[in-house]
C-alpha cells in the first residue's frame, strides 16, 4: 500500500530485484502523481478514497496472480538484490511450507537503536486462498496484519529464514508506520 510517502516508495522500488519479484503498488487515495514510477515495471492500482492498509493489502491480493505474496512497507528496502535471489531456492526447496518468515534489519532513527526482528513473510497464494484468509478492511494502522498472521499461524507453521533481507527504518514522519505497503 502506498499513502503519501513518495520518497519512500522510490527508495523501496529502487531496491527490488525485478527478475525475482512482480510488484503491485496500491495507491490508497492520496491522489498523487507518480512521474518517476514509470521507470519501474510495476502494476499500479489506484483508489480515490483512503481505505487504510488492511483494505489496500486485500485489494492487492485480489488484483494479482503471483504464486507467492509478500508485503513491504514503503520506505523499507531490500538489503541487496543478491539476497533476493538467495531466498528463492529456499522457498522452492520447501514445498510443504506455506509461510516463510524473514528477518528485518531494524534501525530506529529516533533512538538510534538497531537490531534484527522476525517480521516479513512470504505466503503461498494457494494456502491463503484455500483457507480464505483475508485482511480486515477496518483494521487499525498499527495492527493491520495481526489478524491475517494469526490466522496463518493457527493453520500452519512458519519457516524462519535467518538472514536479514529487509532494512526497516522507523522515522518520525510515519504515524505508526501508516505508510504501508507494496505487494510483491
Amino acid at each position: 500500500r502506498y499513502y503519501k510517502n513518495y520518497k519512500g516508495l522510490l527508495q523501496t522500488l529502487e531496491s527490488i530485484n525485478y527478475n525475482i519479484f512482480k510488484v503491485t503498488v496500491v495507491e490508497d487515495g492520496c491522489n498523487e502523481i507518480f512521474p518517476d514510477c514509470i521507470n519501474y515495471p510495476i502494476t499500479l492500482i489506484h483508489y480515490d478514497e483512503n481505505h487504510g492498509p488492511g483494505y489496500a493489502r486485500q485489494r492487492g491480493i485480489e488484483h494479482t496472480t503471483n504464486k507467492y505474496l509478500a508485503f513491504i512497507d514503503t520506505g523499507d528496502i531490500f538489503i541487496s538484490k543478491e539476497i533476493q535471489e538467495e531466498i528463492i531456492p529456499v522457498i522452492k526447496e520447501n514445498h510443504s511450507v506455506d509461510v516463510f518468515c524473514w528477518l528485518y534489519y531494524y534501525k530506529d532513527e529516533l533512538t538510534k537503536h538497531t537490531d534484527n526482528r522476525m517480521h516479513g513473510k512470504i505466503y503461498k497464494r494457494k494456502f491463503i486462498k484455500k483457507h480464505n484468509i483475508t485482511f480486515c478492511p477496518e483494521s487499525s494502522y498499527m495492527d493491520e496484519d495481526v489478524g491475517f498472521n494469526r490466522a496463518c499461524r493457527l493453520l500452519t507453521e512458519f519457516m524462519y529464514i535467518d538472514t536479514p533481507i529487509i532494512k526497516w527504518i522507523s522515522n518520525n514522519n510515519s504515524l505508526t508506520q501508516k505508510d504501508n505497503s507494496v505487494v510483491l
